[in-house]
């Protein structure tokens, strides 16, 4: 539900801004409109994700192509070329497995992300220094490093944080949406968010841990990175076979809906 009701304040910043005819380029009529409404949930987080990942690696191709072409005018912290760091980071990617892979290690996988930050050593600085002067000289690419970095950034962190069970990535996506939604007037989240975050210092150890250990989510499929919230699982198990019964009984659903009934 947090999720939805961000989707509602994104929109209100950025739809007219550009992302309305970003989406007029692959949809048309009523989908059009349910996405800039956000009536449609699974659609408008679709359309949000790959506009995020499509506006981020043009801002990277961007950074890369003037490094390419400028390296040897500034005083980069990595000295690496381009061909260097794009090698390095296509290993990293190949060499291990995926996420939804029964082999995988998230503890290994943090570890291989620190190696890799090793090796390249102040391409982070260079990167934001990049953005820095670009923010700096043009509004425009101000206005979506703000959504990349900051305003979406808080919205995908809160939806990985679920996928993975990240409590601690959870409450840091919460800080992050509390002043948007205070300042485009959504009223009960603006009051929830801190009234959540303060009961969270509050709250006993043994439930901190819990929740830590990644009790706030649930996995149904039992597949990495795909935990789902606590009310969301109800609503795509327990809500459903209820549903199935009132709307289309039989032997065989009531049978199956009483095995979990209390």
């Amino acid at each position: 539900h947090t999720l939805r009701n961000y989707q509602h304040v994104l929109m209100k910043v950025y739809w007219e801004g550009g992302l309305k005819q970003v989406a007029a380029g692959r949809m048309k009529g009523q989908t059009l409109i349910s996405v800039g409404l956000c009536k449609h949930f699974k659609r408008t987080h679709k359309f949000l994700v790959q506009v995020w990942e499509a506006f981020f690696r043009c801002q990277i191709e961007a950074f890369l192509g003037y490094r390419r072409n400028h390296l040897d005018q500034q005083r980069p912290r990595c000295s690496l070329t381009v061909d260097n760091i794009l090698d390095k980071v296509q290993t990293f990617l190949q060499s291990g497995p995926q996420f939804n892979e029964e082999n995988f290690s998230r503890n290994i996988f943090v570890r291989r992300q620190e190696l890799l930050k090793i090796d390249l050593e102040g391409i982070e600085d260079d990167f934001y220094a990049f953005c820095t002067n670009a923010c700096a000289h043009d509004e425009v690419f101000l206005f979506w490093h703000r959504f990349i970095h900051d305003d979406f950034m808080a919205y995908i962190s809160l939806f990985m944080a679920i996928r993975s069970g990240d409590w601690n990535l959870r409450l840091h996506s919460y800080k992050k949406m509390a002043p948007l939604f205070h300042a485009f007037d959504h009223v009960n989240y603006s009051k929830l968010i801190p009234l959540h975050l303060s009961d969270m210092l509050s709250c006993p150890n043994y439930i901190l841990e819990s929740f830590q250990n990644g009790g706030f989510v649930t996995s149904i499929s039992g597949v990495n990175y795909s935990n789902v919230a606590l009310d969301e699982s109800h609503e795509m198990l327990i809500n459903r076979d209820t549903k199935e019964v009132i709307t289309g009984p039989n032997k065989f659903v009531i049978e199956n809906l009483v095995l979990f009934l209390p």
